[in-house]
């Protein structure tokens, strides 16, 4: 407060909007955050949401569409 003083930032988007993207954010993010591999949500593996919300923002943030393909070896 001292150096800097109190920023107020404006969102291009409503409450709403904003709300939805940091949610959409925290999905892509959040989940394999535990050395817990039967854990459903935040185990030691990559959930199926988590998944799709990469893939989705690739799609329509980078306008770069993943094909699925088949995995032989792992």
């Amino acid at each position: 407060m001292n150096f800097g003083g109190i920023k107020i930032f404006e969102f291009c988007d409503g409450m709403i909007q904003t709300a939805e993207s940091i949610f959409n954010s925290l999905k892509a993010f959040i989940g394999g955050l535990t050395d817990h591999t039967h854990w459903p949500i935040i185990g030691s593996h990559v959930p199926p949401y988590m998944e799709r919300a990469n893939v989705e923002f690739l799609d329509v943030a980078m306008g770069y569409y993943l094909e699925p393909r088949p995995i032989k070896k792992v």
